[in-house]
């Protein structure tokens, strides 16, 4: 619903009758559209074209209508909407000749398209700065202004298909302005060719402000045949669409091109023409030229009490126009003045808005140091806690270890102490054994002795008295014989026993003396 209520307020917007009727029935049906619609968006957009409708015929009420815009766009935050209520505020304040607040809002205005990226709205607001300082005659600011806009236009024409005729209207600003204020009519001729061409390349219906400026610009050049070609087609165009106030600047100029051409008659015939609509207007600059070429006129021809009579009117118009732009002028320089005050003060402003915002960064800068250092130090700290902390438990941890590892060394030198004594048994046993191997060592010497002598002579006995028997045939001398074998070898038996009782001792006290572990 909102979309389509906006789509209708858009057609609306493009498709304005030129006629007075058609246009109240617009603005009826549009304020219709307010009254009925809860969208304060819709609302707004409508009370901006309304605003900018009424600027024609009331201003009072343009005024107010740009305030209810500008009222519903600040209570929805739009910032689109807020740049368009103050430009609209801008045009309404050149069009009262309050050039400051027109600056003023103009600059507002630009903050809050260059705040949404809306390039194009820029560009709109460039326009009107560029209108405003035509206005009061600073050509320098206005050129720059519309150069700006046009390089815009030319840079992104395929993106929108108003961009041609927004480059022709521009073509055609620059074109007055070297015109109108330079007074340089050759490059303000080239400007008017350059859009009229553009003009009728897009096939745009309404040719007369260009063709106008361009006869304009060959007058001033004095090509007469290029002025008279154009300014009949610009006669042509406004009597078509009665734009009469427009049409009593074109006709005086062709008045002034036939005087020029040495054809009087037609002169005075466009020139009785355009006399009889400034009756219905109040151009006196046009009228006092009108009176004053018609004065010339009559005087050529003879009449020179319509002579006087025109030329005493058009001096009568002189004077009061001479009054009223030397008024205008020093009222101009006073506007220059003023806002040359304005952009100085602006500068300051913002010379202190760039000191203030670069105290401010550095400010922000110091805190966010100030900030990350107190954080690494945080950190530190943290880091600092825990290490000591962990540090506090490998020292107990040490400790706690150095207590079993002493523990440890005591057990350790205890163990080592028994090992000594150990190791002193073990020596003595060494010794004991080694004087036990010498003291066996003279017993198996005393032993081999004894087996040597005690057991030899029983044996030897025993051995003889065995080879005697064997030779022996008597009975009783082998009994004799058997019976001393018998004694010696109980006598065999004995030593052998004695032997081994005493080897048996000497072992027994061997053991006993040689034990490193006796009383452990």
């Amino acid at each position: 619903m909102r979309k389509t209520l906006f789509l209708g307020v858009v057609l609306l917007f493009f498709a304005l009758p030129s006629s007075w009727s058609q246009t109240n029935t617009v603005v009826d049906s549009l304020f219709e559209l307010v009254r009925t619609s809860t969208d304060d968006s819709l609302k707004s957009r409508t009370y901006i074209k309304l605003s900018r409708i009424k600027r024609r015929s009331s201003l009072d009420s343009a005024f107010v209508l740009q305030e209810k815009a500008h009222t519903l766009a600040h209570k929805l935050q739009d910032l689109h909407l807020i740049g368009h209520s103050l430009a609209t505020l801008a045009t309404l304040h050149i069009e009262t000749d309050h050039y400051v607040k027109a600056f003023e809002a103009l600059d507002s205005a630009t903050i809050c398209f260059e705040s949404v990226g809306n390039q194009e709205d820029v560009m709109y607001v460039y326009n009107i700065f560029s209108i405003l300082y035509k206005a009061i005659g600073l050509a320098e600011a206005a050129l720059n202004y519309n150069e700006k806009c046009l390089d815009f236009y030319r840079q992104n024409i395929d993106k929108n298909p108003n961009y041609p005729q927004y480059i022709t209207n521009t073509l055609n600003n620059i074109g007055t302005i070297y015109q109108d204020i330079l007074e340089d009519n050759e490059k303000a001729k080239n400007y008017f060719i350059a859009s009229l061409n553009l003009r009728r390349e897009i096939k745009s219906a309404r040719l007369g402000s260009a063709l106008n400026n361009l006869a304009r610009a060959y007058f001033k050049l004095e090509v007469y045949d290029s002025a008279l070609y154009y300014i009949h087609q610009v006669i042509a165009e406004r009597k078509k669409y009665k734009e009469e106030a427009l049409l009593i600047g074109s006709l005086l100029h062709l008045g002034i091109i036939k005087k020029q051409a040495q054809e009087p008659d037609s002169a005075f015939l466009y020139l009785q023409e355009a006399l009889a609509m400034t009756q219905k207007q109040t151009d006196k600059r046009h009228t006092s030229k009108i009176y004053e070429i018609l004065g010339e006129l009559y005087y050529e021809k003879g009449n020179l009490t319509q002579a006087y009579y025109h030329q005493n009117q058009s001096l009568k118009l002189f004077k009061e126009l001479a009054v009223a732009e030397a008024a205008e002028s020093i009222r101009k320089l006073k506007i220059q003045k003023e806002i040359s005050n304005y952009e100085v003060t602006k500068e300051l402003l913002i010379t202190q808005n760039s000191t203030n915002s670069l105290k401010i960064k550095q400010q922000e800068q110091f805190i966010i140091f100030v900030s990350v250092l107190v954080f690494l130090l945080l950190l530190l700290t943290i880091f600092m806690f825990f290490y000591y902390r962990k540090q506090r438990e490998n020292s107990r941890k040490l400790q706690k270890l150095n207590e079993q590892i002493l523990e440890q060394s005591r057990l350790i030198l205890e163990k080592s102490e028994d090992l000594e004594q150990i190791n002193h048994r073990f020596e003595v046993l060494n010794q004991n054994l080694q004087k036990e191997v010498m003291e066996r060592s003279k017993q198996l010497a005393k032993h081999a002795f004894v087996n040597s002598h005690k057991l030899r002579a029983p044996v030897a006995r025993i051995l003889g008295l065995a080879q005697i028997i064997k030779g022996s045939t008597d009975s009783q001398e082998k009994e004799f014989i058997l019976e001393q074998v018998i004694q010696n070898a109980h006598e065999v038996n004995r030593i052998t026993t004695e032997i081994n009782r005493n080897l048996a001792e000497d072992q027994s006290q061997l053991y006993t003396d040689a034990n490193p572990f006796k009383g452990v």
